[in-house]
């Protein structure tokens, strides 16, 4: 899995800060969004009711931002998808591609109207 999140991160790096499962928060707990933020997460992705391995990892990218960067935003979103949809990655045995899914854009609103976020949905299948 550490080659997974290795790639993942290289791949999302040239867009902005990066952060795994969850932002940099201040005293109070609210999300700090001075820029904007991406943050990828793999969840459940030990959890299978077949057998031990996954063969299908669900990967969510959060991309966080002012209500003004709206336009960096959507470009920001238009890079990780032309940099990450259809990679196949075989640096080693599993090796894995990386596709949308089925429900691949969503907008989440957030109880400051001033930050929006955007969530992109991915599954990575592994092959061995």
């Amino acid at each position: 899995m550490v080659e997974i999140y290795k790639w993942i991160y290289e791949k999302l790096s040239q867009n902005g800060d990066i952060y795994k499962d969850n932002l940099e928060r201040n005293e109070e707990g609210k999300a700090v969004i001075d820029d904007v933020k991406i943050v990828y997460k793999t969840p459940n992705i030990f959890q299978s009711n077949v057998n031990k391995n996954r063969t299908n990892v669900p990967l969510q990218i959060d991309i966080w931002g002012r209500v003004d960067q709206d336009l960096e935003i959507e470009n920001i979103i238009k890079n990780v998808d032309e940099e990450i949809r259809g990679e196949v990655y075989r640096g080693g045995i599993p090796f894995f591609d990386v596709e949308r899914d089925i429900t691949w854009r969503n907008n989440i609103p957030d109880e400051d109207k001033n930050i929006m976020r955007s969530q992109l949905n991915y599954v990575i299948r592994m092959y061995e």
